[in-house]
């Protein structure tokens, strides 16, 4: 019998190229670009924070790691036990013969090449990428990471590994020109991580007993105690009156907690109302405050949240492929 698909003149793996090829595409170069400015940004402040004259030396605590792998495997330390114990790939410097700072930068760099190959791809590759280097991608980063202490433990720390792994499931292993689409599953990967991440950000707030956010009144100090205002902040605190300011902050606890099932919602319309609110919000957040990447990393993630029709012009410029019309409202839920 002829599927419902082939009677449109498409099938079923044709209907999901169309979906989300885009949106796979625009997710790994926002995510590429995150992990450029990681590995950019840690390469210029690695001598001052982990290098052998550094704040939080990174040979010291491999050596304090390598000293407690002998106890607690019975006084041998193997690579291997080393390796299973705190994975990182600093452990190496003795097989290459060189320090481990030296070690640490190189990894910098080869994170930095990577980081801009896979966003290369991102925009000229059909598939998006390769998922070889999103494993090394991950492996880099997780290498520095396991070293970086006070310093790496930051949220979008976290969330950069946790997405950048699930990006692995999103491209072909290695065939770059592949035509085949984004499994399914890894775009829902990257939606439950969007609606972890934000349901996480709302609870910690009303969770953690802080009146302001009871009271609403969060954004009479938010603007000024955040990391790094921008100008911008400035004038927000100044010229926004105590009644605006407390519906911003209604509203942000509105998004970050009830709204947050919009993003995982089973219908298409819903999930795009989402993820467009939390884009809104995340651009509002960065144009007042310095969070590195992690405002972009959000990004990232709330597009997964989309499909290629859906997708807003602004984040994939150029025309989408247009779905037949049965095959459109057949997917209105997908």
């Amino acid at each position: 019998a002829t599927s419902r698909f082939e009677a449109d003149g498409m099938s079923s793996r044709q209907r999901d190229v169309v979906e989300h090829a885009r949106v796979r595409r625009v997710v790994l170069c926002l995510v590429a670009t995150c992990y450029l400015a990681a590995f950019v940004s840690l390469f210029a402040d690695y001598r001052g924070l982990f290098g052998a004259g550094g704040i939080l030396p990174a040979k010291s605590l491999l050596n304090r790691v390598a000293d407690a792998t002998v106890r607690i495997t019975g006084g041998r330390s193997t690579l291997l036990d080393r390796l299973r114990t705190f994975p990182t790939l600093l452990w190496l410097h003795e097989v290459f013969g060189v320090t481990v700072d030296t070690l640490a930068e190189s990894i910098l760099l080869l994170g930095s090449v990577l980081s801009a190959t896979a966003a290369f791809l991102a925009v000229l590759a059909p598939a998006g990428g390769v998922a070889l280097v999103w494993v090394a991608l991950f492996g880099c980063y997780l290498s520095l990471f396991a070293v970086g202490q006070t310093f790496l433990s930051f949220q979008w720390d976290i969330l950069l590994l946790e997405t950048g792994f699930l990006c692995v499931f999103l491209c072909p292993t290695a065939r770059p020109c592949s035509k085949s689409p984004p499994p399914p599953h890894a775009i829902w990967l990257l939606r439950l991580l969007a609606f972890k991440l934000m349901l996480m950000s709302g609870a910690v707030k009303i969770q953690s007993g802080c009146p302001t956010w009871h009271q609403l009144t969060a954004l009479d100090y938010h603007w000024a105690t955040q990391p790094l205002p921008t100008p911008l902040a400035w004038f927000a605190r100044r010229y926004t009156s105590s009644t605006v300011r407390k519906l911003g902050v209604a509203l942000t606890l509105a998004l970050e907690g009830p709204g947050t099932l919009l993003l995982i919602a089973p219908f298409r319309a819903c999930r795009h109302v989402g993820a467009t609110a939390q884009i809104v919000l995340q651009v509002a957040i960065a144009a007042t405050g310095n969070y590195t990447f992690f405002n972009l990393l959000t990004v990232a993630l709330m597009v997964a949240c989309y499909d290629d029709a859906g997708l807003p012009r602004l984040l994939a410029p150029g025309p989408a492929k247009r779905k037949p019309r049965a095959a459109a409202a057949r997917t209105a839920a997908a």
